[in-house]
């Protein structure tokens, strides 16, 4: 099974740069007041408030999640120190080393691999100590629709072959369908915990059609000269206000198409698309833009609107409620796909998550009780 095949997935099919799923990331953990782990078989090696994660447990969940990853870490351990010891001063004749030994060994020098095991079971146990709290429930079938839904949108946009099954793309990915439905379930609990946040602090109110619309745009960017004088400034933004209200004007008078003056005068990646920037939702973008796009009338153009990339124009194609379900649902994830990721550390923080293994700083000694 292959976790990163699956942050590839989430973010082709979002059209996002590189968004980790939350198992795959590593917290910044709460410094504990101590980075000193109890020298016994099974410690703490982490924990969220009052829930203490094993050491044992951590193993544990590498031989199921996996195994291939816990192998190559006990090997490049017990490699790396069986060479100390063999070829070091004074060297050795020979190595012998305990399951008990050897496993001790890693804990004191983690791999990325232990660490992000850890670093999964911690954002688990968080987020499902918040969704207790929150009374948010995410059964198998919301995990399974989930998963069809990001395969639906990577269909659509031509992703996945037409004479390719899910099943056949999934395997390419490294994937099965179970194997990968288990992988995104922690991206499914993050997003309903983010999706409860998102209604109760930024739009309050449960997300409906009035939060969604498609638009178009012209975009006429600032130059910033540089360097960056007061005038200059000034006089930059002057031209770039007076090179947007031409062009408003060619489109009031007739003379051009929106979409015609899009392609010949706007300086983003739309241009090609007639300014088409999709339908998209509540925060998804910067607020002076959004604050007019929530409050035109489709077909209206608007006055030049100005965000820290320069004037826009823009018009409204259609509301939330002329949009289909598929269309607010995958305008809905672009935003929750790009929240979860500052939602996670603040929930981290919040369930006091503290991970032992992260704040452990690799130790050069040899192998405990090397033969000679």
């Amino acid at each position: 099974m292959s976790k990163f095949a699956l942050t590839a997935l989430l973010a082709t099919s979002f059209g996002v740069g590189l968004t980790l799923p939350v198992m795959a990331q590593q917290p910044v953990p709460t410094k504990p007041s101590t980075s000193v782990i109890k020298d016994e078989p099974n410690p703490v090696v982490g924990s969220v408030g009052d829930t203490k994660v094993l050491w044992e447990q951590v193993v544990a969940r590498m031989m199921v999640d996996n195994k291939d990853g816990f192998l190559g870490s006990i090997s490049a351990i017990i490699g790396q120190e069986a060479g100390k010891a063999l070829f070091g001063n004074p060297p050795k004749n020979e190595v012998t080393i305990s399951r008990a030994l050897a496993l001790k060994a890693l804990r004191e020098q983690p791999t990325q691999q232990v660490i992000i095991t850890l670093s999964t079971m911690l954002d688990e146990e968080a987020m499902r100590q918040e969704m207790l709290k929150q009374n948010i429930h995410v059964d198998d079938k919301s995990v399974s629709d989930f998963l069809a839904k990001v395969l639906g949108f990577m269909r659509k946009r031509g992703q996945i072959p037409a004479n390719v099954t899910d099943d056949q793309f999934l395997q390419q990915q490294g994937l099965t369908k179970d194997s990968a439905i288990k992988t995104m379930r922690p991206r499914v609990f993050a997003g309903a915990l983010w999706e409860k946040d998102f209604e109760q602090t930024t739009l309050g109110h449960p997300i409906s059609p009035s939060d969604f619309v498609q638009a178009r745009h012209i975009l006429v960017m600032f130059k910033r000269p540089a360097p960056t004088k007061p005038e200059d400034v000034k006089k930059d933004e002057q031209a770039v206000l007076e090179k947007i209200k031409k062009i408003a004007e060619e489109i009031k008078s007739g003379k051009k198409t929106f979409e015609a003056a899009a392609k010949e005068y706007g300086e983003d990646g739309t241009k090609e698309k007639g300014g088409d920037l999709g339908a998209f939702a509540r925060s998804a973008m910067v607020k002076e833009f959004e604050t007019v796009a929530f409050s035109l009338k489709p077909g209206v153009l608007s006055d030049p609107v100005k965000t820290q990339f320069g004037y826009h124009i823009m018009r409204v194609d259609k509301l939330g409620k002329d949009l289909t379900a598929a269309e607010r649902d995958e305008a809905l994830e672009q935003v929750k796909n790009r929240g979860v990721q500052t939602y996670i550390p603040k929930l981290r923080q919040k369930a006091k998550v503290v991970n032992l293994l992260q704040a452990l700083a690799p130790t050069g000694g040899g192998i405990p009780g090397g033969g000679q």
